[in-house]
């Protein structure tokens, strides 16, 4: 994707990331916020505390990695086929 067409797709995955991460420390989003909000000040809450971020610095890195990272090769068209012993290289050692 060239131009403003990439800036569209790159909008919506940060977009996706940025709704994700929220709701991941969110209370009422079914994760660390749900977790934290009711427990005591403890060594476990401040142990989850710094999961959370280990969590989400990682998250954030991924997603900046996957945006900015670029593909090595293209994608084989729809159009054709796809060889079995090519398409599934990396998981199979041979193809019988």
């Amino acid at each position: 994707a060239k131009g403003l067409e990439r800036y569209i797709l790159y909008s919506f995955a940060i977009i996706v990331w940025a709704v994700n991460a929220a709701t991941l420390s969110a209370v009422g989003g079914g994760f660390f916020g749900d977790i934290l909000n009711d427990m005591e000040m403890s060594a476990t809450k401040v142990a989850l505390i710094l999961l959370q971020i280990l969590v989400q610095v990682f998250y954030a890195w991924w997603n900046w990695n996957c945006l900015m990272t670029p593909v090595k090769s293209p994608m084989t068209p729809f159009e054709e086929e796809r060889p079995y012993d090519k398409q599934f290289a990396m998981a199979y050692t041979s193809v019988e």
